[in-house]
C-alpha cells in the first residue's frame, strides 16, 4: 500500500474510533480510497465507493458523486456487468456535463465504451472512444489520449483493419513511455500481442506478452495482469505447450476469485475446456464450457458469449449430437450478427427467443419449430428421418428445421480416396 492509501485509510480509522463524529467527513476519505483501490483490490473499493454514494445522497457535492459514479462504473466494467457499467457511466456523464466537470468526461466516456462494447455494440464504443479523444486533446489530458487511442485501435482491430490498430496503438504506447506509465505501456503491449496472435504471428506476440506481464505486476495493476496472462495462455495454447498454458489459465481464476471480475473467469474457463477438447477430455471440456456460459450469461458479453456457443457447436458435432450443436450453431450466428453487422436490434429479440424457445415473428411454426430430441439417421446415405416418418437429405432437414444455409465442400480424407489418381505427385 502507498504512503496515499496508508494516509487516507489512517484517516478513516480516527474517524470510526470517534463516537460522535460527522459522517460527511468520511466522504472524501471514501471516494479517495475507492479510487485508488480501483485497480490494486477492487473487491475492497467497491464497498467504499457504495458508501461514499450513500452519504453523498443527502449532499449537493457534484464532483465527489461524478467520482463515485466513474468509480463503479470501472468497477462494473472491469468485473463483466456492462449494464451496470453502463448505468453508472451515464450517470457520470450527465452530472459531469451538467456541472461543467468536464475532466472527468475522458475517463468516464472510456468506461462507457469498455461496457457498450461488452455489450456487442462496437459502433456506440467507437463513438465514445473518439469522444474521449477529442475532449483529452482539448484539455490536454495525455493519458486519457493514450487510453482513446488505444481504445480506438482495439476496435479496429476487432473490424479486421489491423494497419490502422497497429499505427494507433504505437503511438498510444509512446505517449505512455514519455507519461512513465507502466500500467499504460502493458496495456498497449498486451493488445500489441494480441495482434500477433490473430495474425498468427505466436513468435512475434510472446515476447510482449511477457513484457506487458511484468509491467502490470511491477505496477500492482490486477485487471492487466489477468489480460497478460491470458494472451500468454493464448500463445502458448497455440504453440501447442498446453501444460504451460492451463497453468496461466488457473493463475488467472485465482486472481478473478479475488478481484471478483466474472469475465475473465469465464473466459479462462472457456479457454481450458478449447485445450480439453483438443486433447481429447470431451467430458472435462464439456463441464469448463457449461461453466463459462453461465458465468458469460451474467455478464452478456457478446463476444465472449459466441465464442463459447461456438465452441461447443464444434465438440457436440464431433460426438454426433446434431440437435445440441445446431441450438449453439444458431446462438453463435445470432450473436455474431449482433456484434458486427446487423444495428436494428431484429437480431437481439431473435437472441432471446433462441434462448427462451419461443417463436420468431414472421417465421412459420414449420421453420421454427424444434428439432427432434433425437434424429434417426440412416446408416448408408445419411438421409434423416422427420416425425412424420418422411426422409429428407440432412442438408433439406438442416434447412427446413432450423433456416440454416448449408454449402459443400470436400474433406482431405474424402479428397484422396476419390482423386488419388489426379493427386499423384502433389
Amino acid at each position: 500500500m502507498n504512503e496515499h492509501l496508508q494516509d487516507l485509510s489512517a484517516r478513516l480509522g480516527v474517524l470510526n474510533s470517534e463516537s460522535n463524529y460527522d459522517p460527511v467527513k468520511r466522504i472524501p476519505l471514501l471516494t479517495g480510497l475507492a479510487w485508488d483501490l480501483r485497480h490494486t483490490d477492487m473487491q475492497k473499493s467497491r464497498p467504499f465507493a457504495h458508501e461514499a454514494l450513500a452519504l453523498l445522497e443527502q449532499q449537493d457535492n457534484s464532483r465527489e458523486r461524478t467520482q463515485c459514479y466513474a468509480t463503479l462504473a470501472e468497477l462494473y466494467e472491469r468485473q463483466g456487468d456492462g449494464h451496470k457499467a453502463l448505468e453508472f457511466s451515464q450517470l457520470a456523464a450527465d452530472l459531469a456535463e451538467r456541472e461543467g466537470l468536464e475532466f472527468f468526461l475522458p475517463f468516464v466516456l472510456s468506461t462507457q465504451g469498455g461496457a457498450k462494447w461488452r455489450l456487442g455494440c462496437l459502433t456506440d464504443a467507437l463513438a465514445c472512444f473518439r469522444k474521449q479523444y477529442r475532449i483529452s486533446l482539448k484539455l490536454g489530458d495525455a493519458a486519457n489520449e493514450a487510453e482513446a487511442l488505444n481504445n480506438i485501435a482495439l476496435i479496429h482491430s476487432e473490424y479486421g483493419d489491423s494497419l490502422t490498430a497497429k499505427r494507433a496503438m504505437k503511438e498510444a504506447l509512446q505517449m505512455y513511455i514519455a507519461l512513465d506509465d507502466r500500467a499504460g505501456q502493458a496495456l498497449v503491449m498486451n493488445n500489441q500481442a494480441m495482434i500477433g496472435v490473430e495474425a498468427g504471428s505466436l513468435s512475434e506476440a510472446l515476447p510482449l506478452a511477457q513484457r506487458a506481464l511484468e509491467l502490470a505486476r511491477t505496477s500492482g495493476h490486477q485487471p492487466f495482469q489477468m489480460t497478460a496472462l491470458d494472451t500468454l495462455g493464448l500463445i502458448y495454447s497455440g504453440q501447442g505447450r498446453y501444460q504451460q498454458a492451463t497453468s496461466f489459465f488457473q493463475d488467472i481464476i485465482q486472481l478473478s476469485e479475488i478481484t471478483g471480475c466474472l469475465i475473465t473467469k469465464a473466459t479462462s474457463l472457456l479457454e481450458l475446456g478449447q485445450i480439453l477438447a483438443s486433447q481429447g477430455h470431451v467430458p472435462g471440456a464439456l463441464e469448463h464450457l457449461h461453466r463459462a456460459l453461465n458465468f458469460l450469461k451474467e455478464t452478456n458479453h457478446k463476444k465472449r458469449l459466441y465464442e463459447c456457443h461456438q465452441a461447443l457447436a464444434r465438440i457436440y458435432e464431433t460426438e454426433g449430437k446434431l440437435t445440441e450443436s445446431i441450438y449453439h450453431l444458431k446462438l453463435y450466428y445470432a450473436l455474431k450478427e449482433l456484434i458486427y453487422y446487423d444495428k436494428s436490434g431484429s437480431r437481439g429479440q431473435q437472441l432471446v427467443m433462441l434462448q427462451t424457445g419461443e417463436q420468431l415473428p414472421g417465421i412459420t411454426a414449420s421453420a421454427s419449430r424444434p428439432l427432434q430430441a433425437i434424429l434417426t439417421i440412416c446408416s448408408n446415405c445419411k438421409g434423416v428421418r422427420d416425425e412424420k416418418k418422411k426422409w429428407h437429405f440432412l442438408e433439406t432437414y438442416l434447412s427446413k428445421y432450423t433456416g440454416l444455409r448449408v454449402s459443400h465442400g470436400i474433406c482431405p480424407e474424402c479428397m484422396h480416396h476419390l482423386y488419388s489418381d489426379l493427386l499423384e505427385g502433389e
